[in-house]
């Protein structure tokens, strides 16, 4: 009695057993491509059977060997499927002995799976197609390669024919040169003592030529130690700030750092103050009656350049406070944000608002955030040149630059272009207050 308890309970447990793994019931099978015996051989084999990562459904066994599957289908439709000549060289398994159920990521990966059905011959070609157009673009490359490797062949075979007649000039050249007489031969050497002559002078030449622009370099060297010179002895910290004396002067801090974010000849310059940096600028102040072209006064944490095929835009320069935390400089604009406040600000002949930025500390871009309250309440817009994209990148300290010199270069122009502005305002107001004058009879 005791042994029939224990026969029974073996028998049990081979009945789990055998049940416990993920064998496809009756009428149906795994659609089968094959197997590896290692997890590291997972990828490899996947990407070479041309299917897509999500139709997998892949199992391991106890043996740690790892089949993989395009998951169940009934067993006469893939008999239908194969008798068609559409199977490939795929299996139809019962799926013994399968435990462990995985798919694959988009790396190919293992991961945990889900059961795959592939209830329809449409399925199961959706699933498929990639196969026969990755054939079609082996083979389309075969093909692409043996034209190319015939176009090389008929280009060697030219060249050997070209090399071969210039081989017929030549020896039909030496024959001419045989036969020439005595005195053609005394004008060849003439001519080559001519030509050698004209080598010496011709090097002769390019070597003074070499030396002056040596000395013409170590010059402008000079002249630009000098002008550094001269420009520290009247106070000045570098030469673009003696330059532009007249238009721009830094009175407290400095630029610390310039970053340039953009790729090519397309981005911003973002200028990045110690902690607070104070100037004077010339620009046009006040309106109609009241316009001058004076001295103004500017305290900052940050000003953005935008930069159009390698061009500064002067009239989109803003200027912004600086907040800075682990993560980025967050630079909000002052009031309109826009040096060129006479265009810009409120009233003027195109009103713009310059938007706010966020710099990220890691390089990654520029965030740009328009004021959609001015946007929406005054229809005061960025600058087109201050608004490109949402997002600028990437981003770089610019090397071997000094940014206090480009700084002062920067808004040195644009001081300059204002004023040019300011003259052909006073030019057009008195070419039309002359007009008025011809026109009057009183």
């Amino acid at each position: 009695m005791y042994l029939r308890f224990l026969l029974s309970i073996f028998i049990s447990l081979c009945i789990l057993k055998l049940e416990a793994d993920e064998r496809a019931p009756r009428g149906k099978c795994y659609v089968a491509l094959g197997f590896v015996d290692s997890k590291s051989k997972v990828a490899d084999f996947a990407k070479q059977t041309y299917i897509k990562n999500d139709y997998f459904e892949v199992f391991e066994r106890n043996d740690k060997k790892l089949y993989f599957t395009l998951g169940k289908i009934d067993e006469s439709l893939f008999k239908k499927l194969k008798n068609e000549g559409k199977t490939y060289d795929f299996n139809c398994a019962s799926g013994k002995g399968y435990e462990k159920r995985y798919g694959l990521d988009t790396n190919f990966s293992l991961v945990n799976g889900s059961k795959k059905f592939l209830d329809t011959e449409a399925q199961f070609l959706t699933v498929v197609a990639s196969i026969e157009l990755e054939k079609k673009r082996l083979a389309d490359a075969e093909i692409e390669r043996q034209v190319e490797a015939r176009l090389a062949e008929m280009e060697r075979q030219r060249k050997l024919e070209e090399e071969a007649e210039k081989e017929r000039q030549r020896l039909a050249e030496l024959e001419r040169k045989r036969k020439a007489d005595e005195e053609a031969e005394k004008e060849r050497l003439r001519l080559a003592e001519l030509e050698r002559q004209q080598k010496e002078r011709d090097a002769l030449e390019a070597e003074e030529q070499r030396l002056a622009n040596i000395e013409k370099e170590k010059k402008e060297q000079e002249e630009i130690a000098k002008l550094k010179q001269e420009a520290l002895s009247l106070g000045y910290s570098n030469i673009e700030e003696m330059k532009f004396a007249d238009y721009y002067e830094p009175s407290e801090g400095s630029i610390k750092t310039l970053v340039f974010c953009g790729n090519g000849n397309k981005g911003y310059e973002v200028f990045l103050a110690e902690d607070r940096f104070s100037f004077y600028i010339k620009d046009i102040t006040g309106r109609e009656s009241y316009l001058d072209f004076g001295r103004e006064s500017h305290g900052v944490g940050a000003i953005i350049v935008p930069i159009k095929n390698d061009v500064p835009e002067l009239t989109a320069i803003s200027t912004h406070y600086s907040k800075t935390n682990l993560e980025y400089y967050d630079l909000e604009s002052t009031f309109s944000g826009y040096l060129n406040w006479y265009d810009h600000g409120t009233g003027g002949s195109i009103g713009h608002k310059a938007p706010d930025y966020q710099l990220m500390r890691d390089g990654s871009g520029l965030k740009i955030f328009p004021d959609w309250e001015m946007i929406n309440k005054y229809i005061l817009y960025p600058h087109p040149s201050s608004y490109f994209d949402d997002v600028v990148k990437p981003c770089f300290p610019k090397q071997g630059v000094d940014p206090n010199e480009l700084i002062a270069k920067r808004l040195g122009a644009f001081s300059k272009f204002m004023e040019s502005k300011y003259n052909r305002i006073l030019d057009d107001k008195q070419k039309k207050e002359a007009a008025l004058k011809a026109k009057s009879k009183f």
